[in-house]
């Protein structure tokens, strides 16, 4: 079984971002808990950190982390353990970087977008069912065509 979990965990890190995104996926069992820890490099630096505990099956924790030019910009974390649930994120004080999220109409998260300032974006994730994963640096490149109205709402602070 626990090939298996190596096996599928190493089919689902080949779908981040592109061909310039790296990822290291380690695991560990203990009894019927099974810890993952997913590593998201781009040109050789950390940019997200994902750490996901699972329950008999099931997902009970998930901290996301994401990082820029070795400084940690921001953590996103859920607790799924029925009966809580809760999400929260957190952006770093006093970080040289702002991070932005997204949101679909059904209020789930479609996008964070990490800028340096309110014309230049620096790095950008896409999200599915609360799993965050690194775009390719094609869509960055796009991301920062958008006029600067649009990337000027990036830069206003989340609560």
């Amino acid at each position: 079984m626990r090939n298996l979990y190596t096996f599928i965990l190493s089919c689902i890190s080949l779908l981040a971002g592109g061909q310039d995104v790296q990822v290291m996926t380690f695991a560990k069992t203990n009894h019927s808990v099974v810890y993952t820890s997913e590593t998201f490099a781009r040109e050789g630096h950390t940019n997200l950190v994902c750490q996901i505990t699972t329950v008999g099956g099931v997902v009970t924790r998930k901290v996301q982390t994401f990082y820029q030019d070795g400084s940690k910009i921001a953590t996103y974390l859920l607790v799924q353990s029925p009966p809580t649930y809760m999400s929260q994120f957190f952006t770093e004080p006093n970080a040289h970087y702002s991070a932005a999220l997204e949101f679909s109409p059904s209020n789930q998260i479609n996008f964070l977008v990490i800028s340096s300032n309110v014309t230049s974006v620096v790095d950008a994730f896409t999200c599915t069912n609360e799993n965050f994963c690194p775009v390719g640096a094609a869509l960055v490149s796009k991301l920062n065509a958008f006029p600067k109205t649009v990337t000027a709402t990036w830069s206003y602070p989340m609560f």
